[in-house]
C-alpha cells in the first residue's frame, strides 16, 4: 500500500483511543474520546505539485510523492477542487526542492459545508511565476469556490 504522510491507519499506536491513553498518562486525568466518522473527516489537506502533477508527500520522505486522484481521509468537497486542481494544473513546472527551481510549490485546499478556498502557493523567484499567475487566475473563473489565492 502507497501511503502519504498523512495516511497513518496502517499504525496502530496513532489511533483515536491509544492517543487517549497517551494524553491521560500525560497530563492525570482520562479525557473524553468522541468517535467521528473514520473516513472522509478532513476539511483541509496540502498537496505538493510533482513531476506527476499533484499530490502528496510519501510517508517518511520529503522527495518523493503519491500520486493520488481521491483522498479517502479528505471529505467530498476537498476531492472535488483537488480533481479541477489536477486536471486545469496538469504536470506544469513544479518546484524541485534540491534545486529551488520551478514554479508551482503546494496548492493548499480547504472545504466546509460553509466556503471552500483553493491556496496555490508559488515560488516568486520562478521565470515561469507571471505565467503562473495567470494560470490561478484562468483557475479561479472555473474552479466553483469561494477563494483562490496565490
Amino acid at each position: 500500500m502507497r501511503l502519504c504522510g498523512g495516511c497513518q491507519k496502517d499504525d496502530p499506536s496513532l489511533d483515536i483511543d491509544s492517543k487517549a491513553q497517551r494524553l491521560a498518562s500525560i497530563s492525570g486525568c482520562e479525557p473524553e474520546t468522541v468517535k467521528g466518522e473514520k473516513l472522509g473527516y478532513r476539511n483541509r489537506m496540502d498537496f505538493s505539485f510533482n513531476g506527476e502533477g499533484l499530490g502528496l508527500k510519501r510517508r517518511g520522505t520529503w522527495s518523493s510523492f503519491v500520486d493520488i486522484k481521491r483522498c479517502p481521509i479528505a471529505n467530498d468537497g476537498v476531492n472535488e477542487l483537488l480533481l479541477k486542481a489536477r486536471k486545469h494544473f496538469g504536470k506544469h513546472d513544479h518546484f524541485d526542492t534540491k534545486s529551488g527551481r520551478g514554479t508551482y510549490r503546494y496548492a493548499v485546499i480547504r472545504s466546509t459545508s460553509m466556503s471552500s478556498c483553493v491556496s496555490i502557493v508559488l515560488n516568486p523567484l520562478s521565470e515561469g511565476y507571471r505565467f503562473a499567475c495567470a494560470q490561478v487566475e484562468n483557475f479561479a473563473e472555473k474552479a466553483g469556490c469561494e477563494s483562490v489565492l496565490i
